[in-house]
This record gives C-alpha cells, sequence and structure tokens, in this order.
C-alpha cells in the first residue's frame, strides 16, 4: 500500500472593516448614538471597543452603538 501525505493550510485571517463615521457634532448635555457598523470578509463574529470616550460615553461591544 503507498503511503500518501496531505498538508492543510489554514487560509489567512483577513481583517474586519468598520465604515466610515462621519464627523459629529451635539448640545453639551443632549444625549446622542451613534451606531458603528463593521463586517467581516472571513464571517468571524466582531466585538467592538473604543478608548478615550468622554465621561458619561460608553460603545456597546456587541452591538457597537455609542451612547
Amino acid at each position: 500500500i503507498a503511503e500518501k501525505t496531505v498538508t492543510f493550510a489554514a487560509p489567512a485571517n483577513q481583517a474586519p472593516t468598520l465604515a466610515a463615521v462621519a464627523a459629529q457634532t451635539g448640545v453639551v448635555g443632549t444625549a446622542r448614538t451613534l451606531a458603528l457598523s463593521a463586517t467581516d470578509p472571513d464571517g468571524d463574529v466582531l466585538t467592538y471597543s473604543a478608548t478615550g470616550l468622554p465621561t458619561g460615553m460608553a460603545l456597546s461591544a456587541t452591538t457597537g452603538v455609542i451612547r
């Protein structure tokens, strides 16, 4: 019986893409909501994160919504 070797190569992971976000303005003390939108060419589940947000502002890791 002839021996055969099979080699598997995992495809390279492609980076997700965040849709462009337009400049935002608002009035101090007035609530705002901004929904971020990202896609992943590999179909991987995405989570969102941000640093340096102003006090009182938060980003949902699962939905990409900033409040």
